[in-house]
C-alpha cells in the first residue's frame, strides 16, 4: 500500500519537505503501527490453521471486527482522494478481516 501512496503524483515531494505522512511526523514508530496493522490479519489467519479454542476464537473476532471498522474508514478516506488502487489495498484488507471474523464466528467448538 505504501508504494501505491508513494506513486501518487507529487506526494513524494510532500514528505520530503514536511517529514509528515498524512499529518503524522514521519518517524520509525510511525512505520513500526504501519506494518503492525498490516501483519496483525496476517497473524490471525496464519494461526487460524492450527488453534481451536475459545480464547483464539474470540481474540480474532475482536480484532477482525476493529480492522473491518479501521479499514472501511481508511478505504473511504482514500476512495474519497481519488487513490483507487490504495483503495483497492485497503477494501482486499477489510475483505480479509471480515472473513477471520466469519470463519472464526462459525468455527464454534465443542468444549
Amino acid at each position: 500500500m505504501m508504494v501505491l501512496i508513494l506513486m501518487t503524483p507529487g506526494f513524494g515531494e510532500e514528505i520530503v519537505i514536511t517529514r509528515e505522512f498524512e499529518g503524522m511526523q514521519l518517524n520509525e514508530g510511525l512505520l513500526l503501527v504501519m506494518a503492525l496493522f498490516w501483519w496483525i490479519p496476517l497473524v490471525l489467519a496464519l494461526l487460524s490453521l492450527p488453534r481451536k479454542d475459545s480464547l483464539y476464537r474470540w481474540t480474532s473476532i475482536v480484532a477482525g471486527v476493529f480492522f473491518v471498522g479501521w479499514s472501511g474508514i481508511s478505504s473511504g478516506e482514500h476512495l474519497m482522494l481519488g487513490r483507487l488502487g490504495v483503495f483497492l489495498m485497503e477494501a482486499s484488507k477489510m475483505v480479509v478481516a471480515a472473513l477471520i471474523v466469519w470463519y472464526a464466528w462459525k468455527s464454534k467448538q465443542k468444549a
